[in-house]
């Protein structure tokens, strides 16, 4: 009888086949970092405008239903005219907002601005918004 070794075949893959793969995936990867974090970068700066948005139209139906401005953005919460304070979305924080008075010396608030250093994806300045 004749016995016959037959070459077994395993479904691996060879050292070289995975390199490759890696770095095509990590070659992918370095391409869409960018894109990816001036998307976040600009999703950030559209929430910001809007929260100043909201907080000035907040300040505009505060004065239109007291007929004066808020001591404070807290008196806006207080008052029902908005649930909460917005978090500044750059400082992701609510303790940043720079309160402008509607005269100087007064301590009320008659616009926002954003405390965030920096500027935007157009080199806008935050505080300017």
């Amino acid at each position: 009888m004749v016995t016959c070794f037959t070459k077994k075949s395993y479904g691996a893959f060879t050292f070289i086949e995975i390199t490759m793969s890696i770095a095509i995936i990590a070659i992918l990867c370095m391409i869409a970092y960018p894109a990816a974090t001036h998307y976040v970068n600009k999703t950030k700066d559209a929430a910001l405008k809007k929260d100043l948005f909201v907080l000035r139209e907040s300040i505009d139906k505060f004065y239109a239903a007291y007929n004066r401005y808020p001591a404070s953005l807290e008196e806006l919460v207080e008052k029902k005219i908005i649930r909460a304070i917005p978090i500044d979305p750059i400082t992701s924080s609510y303790d940043t907002w720079i309160i402008i008075p509607s005269k100087e010396g007064e301590r009320d608030v008659f616009n926002v601005k954003s405390g965030a250093p920096g500027t935007d994806g157009g080199k806008i300045a935050y505080e300017t918004y």
